[in-house]
């Protein structure tokens, strides 16, 4: 279950970074160095984010932004970011908007949903954790 997570981040971290709305220089990096990078992702422990038993304080966030219908960027005040992924992808989610409501002060997993702003479907939140650009990890 752990490689699969960490495979999920890698991908992610992949398609985000080669994506043209990314702000990151084009850089060149040997494999070796790649690996070291993974590996200080591996490491980092979500409390570190603000992340609790898989939620986040709504005091904490600053923005969420779309990439597609199913992954967000959660901005947090400071520098750190979130990625959020729904458990399915939520049709025009990225494009129409979005709210939610919690109860607890805390936005979380299984318990809380985004409201797609146009067709009012709930969406689902299935995991929030830490998001650390592959280019970026050496300043962990």
């Amino acid at each position: 279950m752990r490689l699969k997570t960490t495979l999920l981040k890698l991908l992610i971290l992949i398609f985000i970074s080669n994506n043209s709305w990314s702000n990151s220089a084009t850089a060149v990096v040997d494999s070796q160095s790649i690996m070291d990078k993974i590996k200080n992702i591996e490491s980092i422990k979500p409390s570190q984010w603000g992340v609790r038993s898989g939620c986040i304080s709504v005091k904490k966030i600053r923005s969420i932004s779309f990439l597609d219908d199913q992954l967000a960027i959660v901005n947090l005040r400071g520098k750190k970011q979130l990625i959020l992924r729904l458990r399915n992808a939520c049709r025009g989610i990225a494009n129409k908007g979005f709210s939610y409501k919690v109860k607890s002060g805390q936005l979380c997993p299984r318990f809380d949903r985004l409201t797609q702003a146009q067709s009012g479907m709930k969406c689902e939140i299935a995991s929030i954790e830490p998001y650390v650009r592959l280019l970026e990890s050496e300043s962990l």
